[in-house]
């Protein structure tokens, strides 16, 4: 199931489309559709030919899309799935700030097949933290994602890529990616490694932090469009915005006609007898809601939960355990590690909103750690919002 995902590169040019014009060399330009935002999620698009430099903040929602030059700006909780026309799909992660500089598509005369296109994809990434699926490599596609001390160069793979204390930490998780320092220096980075690409132009292997891997939301979302990468040659852009129950199709924020409309333009011949292929809408709330099947599936994958209240052995009591002066995460690491060892699968912990009252910035920042910690030792966490305040 999930490596029909990671394919979903060498097909989204058919996907959400491009248009292209017989005899001669061409190249257009795609967009970025939104899927899902939680938290708070903005993007500076320009509202009038670039070379005036005219821009705007627009809020981004679910059925937005944006173009190139477009830049995407997260809050500390801000979260955004985002699908780019020509092959990626990428989830911008809290507290980011990145610039699409590229999502076009080229090719010379009339296409008959992927192999006469040329996708190409361009990310700088500002500060923050990414989530990439630009599934299995092919030649034609070509995909860069450019920080201050280098960058990342494939044809494809599924990579995390977050900001650390002295550089960025790169995450590899299927097929492989070459990571280029502003020196020149390269390595190639396999499948289930991890390097840290310093501000000293140095590339060093590094353990993956496990924050790094807090990509849940946008999964789940390409986890739900999954089914329908098997007839993906007839789920166009009009089914994506069907998919996210639009009455037309995705609201392009910014300037007209800076982006062309990438329906597809063509189909393969044996794309072309099938007829469009796209999820039923369903009538209940949002169209969001989980179908049975997938309640079970998620059941399924979650297994039995082995749970139990914790606090940490040193705190009177769940506020101090959260305050700065005596929360002590070194203990916490070792009380998880042992809950773990028992048998455990899951702790529950009640969020203090006094706490929260008076330091929200730290008490966010310890809730942060203390998820990371949780999940080093494979312990998910059950949070109780606030419940001091017995309303």
């Amino acid at each position: 199931m999930r490596n029909n995902i990671f394919q979903i590169a060498s097909i989204w040019c058919f996907v959400l489309g491009v248009c292209v014009a017989s005899g001669r060399d061409t190249a257009r330009t795609g967009e970025a559709v939104v899927v899902e935002v939680a938290g708070r999620a903005q993007a500076r698009v320009y509202v009038g030919p670039v070379h005036e430099g005219r821009t705007e903040v627009k809020k981004l929602f679910s059925g937005a899309a944006i173009g190139e030059r477009a830049q995407i700006m997260t809050d500390r909780n801000g979260h955004c799935c985002l699908v780019l026309t020509p092959g990626a799909l990428v989830h911008v992660g809290p507290h980011s700030s990145l610039t699409i500089e590229e999502i076009r598509v080229s090719s010379t005369g009339l296409p008959r097949n992927e192999a006469d296109l040329v996708r190409r994809v361009v990310i700088r990434l500002e500060r923050g933290r990414i989530y990439v699926n630009a599934g299995v490599p092919t030649p034609s596609f070509e995909l860069e994602v450019i920080m201050p001390e280098g960058r990342i160069v494939s044809n494809g793979g599924l990579f995390s890529v977050a900001q650390a204390e002295q550089g960025w930490s790169i995450v590899q998780e299927q097929y492989e990616v070459n990571v280029i320092t502003t020196a020149g220096d390269a390595l190639e980075l396999s499948e289930g490694n991890a390097a840290l690409l310093h501000t000293r132009g140095v590339l060093e292997d590094d353990e993956p932090p496990a924050w790094l891997h807090r990509f849940v939301l946008c999964r789940d979302i390409f986890r739900d469009i999954e089914p329908f990468f098997h007839v993906i040659r007839g789920y166009d852009r009009g089914g994506i915005a069907q998919y996210l129950g639009l009455d037309g199709p995705p609201i392009y924020l910014g300037a007209q006609g800076l982006v062309v409309d990438v329906s597809p333009a063509f189909r393969l011949p044996v794309a072309a007898t099938a007829a469009p292929i796209v999820p039923a809408p369903l009538t209940v709330g949002d169209g969001r809601r989980w179908s049975e099947d997938r309640i079970w599936r998620w059941w399924d994958d979650v297994g039995v939960i082995r749970g139990v209240n914790y606090i940490q052995s040193t705190a009177v009591n769940s506020t101090e355990m959260w305050m700065e002066e005596s929360f002590g995460l070194d203990l916490i690491d070792e009380e998880l590690a042992l809950a773990q060892a028992a048998g455990y699968t899951a702790v529950r912990v009640i969020l203090q909103h006094a706490v929260w009252d008076a330091d929200p910035d730290g008490f966010l920042d310890r809730l942060d750690e203390f998820l990371g910690v949780a999940a080093d030792n494979g312990l998910s966490v059950v949070p109780v919002l606030f419940d001091d305040l017995n309303r």
